[in-house]
């Protein structure tokens, strides 16, 4: 089987699961010589090199660590998200000229979250002209 994309990861392992043993070769080592081509030629050309031991197979990892490198790319992935929106939110913050950065070494901490949701939900016009400081975001406490 020639790779071509990620097109033959389901063939591979839909045939690997009924106990075949497929191998994967890179299209560069069963490229073929120049002229008409066809996927039927291609083929026979793919079989004779296999009957004569000359396709180059690829290194394919067994089903479980494949499955456990999808997941590991995936929250890499994920993780790549989540800081791209967490930059993203510093980003309209300074845009609307609220900067809490001098004052909190994270952003996303639970006070500076806290102090963030009660100006949003108690000073909203303050917040959004910029003229709200820090200390207008902190809650006042009436004593008990």
């Amino acid at each position: 089987m020639e790779s071509t994309g990620k097109y033959w990861i389901p063939v591979y392992d839909i045939l690997e699961r009924q106990g075949l043993k497929p191998v994967l070769t890179h299209s560069k080592y069963v490229k073929q010589a120049n002229g008409h081509k066809t996927d039927f030629r291609d083929a026979i050309h793919m079989a004779n090199l296999f009957r004569m031991d000359l396709a180059v197979p690829s290194f394919i990892s067994p089903a479980d660590i494949r499955d456990l490198r999808e997941l590991c790319r995936y929250r890499l992935k994920l993780t790549y998200t989540r800081i791209s929106e967490k930059n993203r939110y510093h980003n309209f913050m300074v845009v609307f000229n609220i900067r809490l950065d001098f004052v909190f070494s994270d952003l996303f901490g639970k006070s500076a979250s806290a102090r963030i949701q009660f100006g949003l939900l108690i000073l909203p016009h303050a917040v959004a002209k910029g003229d709200c400081q820090v200390r207008d975001l902190t809650p006042r406490h009436t004593g008990t």
